[in-house]
């Protein structure tokens, strides 16, 4: 027996489900083709997980990915 107990994950956003590519390029806002460019020239940095074949984006990583993309326009 272990001497400790499993605790749950104290990130929320680990336990999220994964999002599929096609989901993936409409909350980046960009396209399925778009994104598998991204995937293999490592043009951009978002993270993705690969299984098997597939890829997949964690919800909280697209989050960053977004938010590291605005910008705020000062007025002049």
């Amino acid at each position: 027996m272990a001497a400790h107990a499993s605790k749950p994950l104290e990130n929320p956003h680990l336990c999220q489900p994964l999002i599929n590519r096609k989901r993936a390029a409409t909350e980046v806002n960009s396209t399925l083709g778009t994104l598998e460019v991204w995937n293999s020239t490592g043009t951009k940095e978002l993270v993705y997980i690969k299984i098997g074949r597939a890829v997949r984006y964690r919800p909280y990583d697209l989050m960053a990915f977004n938010l590291a993309r605005l910008r705020i326009r000062k007025s002049e």
